[in-house]
């Protein structure tokens, strides 16, 4: 999982990949219990960007928009569009929402998408 500044994390959320993006606090236990499920999911989905942000380096202005209030908040992106959030350190919750986000942008990539009104 990359730590990421705040420049970073937003270039990374604009570029459109599939991202799960925490945002933690140091020497927080939830965050860190939360960090842990994060990194075992990590392995089994390459697919997708796995990073992380200490709360204290995200700008006000994105957390206001974003409506985050404590942390950690996981939240998943796809196509640079926010899909899903956790608060807390819910195993089940998270994994189930990182699942969702693998499910809605599995595709092959050399796989020729067909548009049936194309045809």
């Amino acid at each position: 999982m990359q730590q990421l500044d705040h420049k970073k994390m937003v270039q990374r959320l604009t570029e459109g990949r599939p991202t799960v993006l925490m945002i933690c606090a140091t020497n927080c236990a939830p965050c860190q219990s939360a960090e842990r499920t994060l990194k075992k999911l990590e392995e089994t989905h390459q697919s997708i960007d796995f990073i992380k942000i200490d709360i204290k380096d995200v700008d006000n202005g994105f957390l206001h928009l974003r409506n985050i209030r404590s942390a950690p908040t996981v939240m998943t992106f796809a196509y640079g569009m926010e899909e899903n959030r956790v608060t807390g350190d819910d195993e089940s919750r998270i994994e189930r929402v990182v699942f969702e986000l693998a499910e809605a942008t599995d595709y092959d990539a050399d796989e020729e998408i067909a548009c049936e009104a194309c045809q």
